[in-house]
């Protein structure tokens, strides 16, 4: 017996009459909302529910796990930089705030 179709899209609720796409973590969304809606800039995932950031978009999954940066508290979601092994700075901040001459 082949699989079963999924009733309704996860993002807009309607009906899924046509093709869908089944992600991963079981997300089912009709073609027309992966089509339209914003991906998540880290994991692809779409979603209604995302934050803007400096470097994408994040859904409340990766907006969770992403380092922030210790200057200016953003969700980094792109390259950083980290200085004595605990401080975690964006690129961003890297090059725009003054460096200590001393270390």
């Amino acid at each position: 017996m082949g699989a079963k179709k999924p009733n309704r899209c996860h993002l807009c609720g309607e009906r899924i009459l046509g093709p869908y796409i089944v992600y991963d973590n079981g997300l089912t969304v009709c073609e027309h909302c992966n089509r339209t809606v914003a991906h998540c800039s880290r994991c692809n995932l779409p979603s209604r529910q995302l934050t803007k950031t400096r470097d994408g978009l994040l859904c409340p999954t990766c907006l969770k796990e992403v380092p922030v940066c210790a200057l200016c508290h953003k969700p980094i979601v792109g390259s950083y930089l980290t200085y004595n092994k605990t401080l975690i700075v964006c690129e961003y901040c890297d090059r725009a705030v003054p460096h200590c001459n001393q270390c």
